[in-house]
């Protein structure tokens, strides 16, 4: 009967019982709103992608400017892969691909970045060309 008395009065008893739980519900609620925030966030993403589409459109100059971003993107990704390729070879981080895959990977990271950055800029100016190309332009002085 000691026992049970001294470890309710232990706080670490109490902390190494009640703080998972405590995790356990905290991460309970948040999943069950997880499908919400994730179903909001895109809704919010997407409006604001087709409104920027919307007021570029018409503006043959930022459709030219936007292509040359998405070029330049394309550049930054080539030039990190050529870099990485180069460091594979020259520097020591093929041994650590070697030792552990996943250190080599998160070294890697920056050309994913790029090539993520690249492709939604590229999906982007797609998206815009195709929008462009679908205005009728309308003589008003007909009537």
């Amino acid at each position: 009967m000691e026992g049970i008395v001294d470890q309710l009065n232990n706080p670490a008893w109490w902390f190494n019982h009640f703080f998972p739980a405590a995790i356990l519900l905290v991460i309970a609620k948040m999943w069950t709103k997880l499908p919400k925030f994730l179903k909001s966030t895109i809704r919010q993403s997407v409006y604001k992608r087709t409104l920027q589409i919307k007021n570029l459109r018409r503006q043959p100059l930022s459709i030219q400017y936007q292509i040359g971003i998405d070029q330049s993107y394309f550049l930054i990704f080539t030039i990190t892969t050529l870099i990485y390729l180069v460091l594979l070879f020259v520097s020591p981080l093929e041994t650590i691909f070697k030792q552990s895959f996943f250190v080599g990977i998160m070294l890697s990271a920056p050309i994913y970045a790029a090539e993520i950055a690249w492709l939604k800029k590229r999906d982007f100016v797609k998206d815009l060309i195709t929008s462009a190309e679908k205005i009728r332009i309308r003589d008003h002085s007909k009537g």
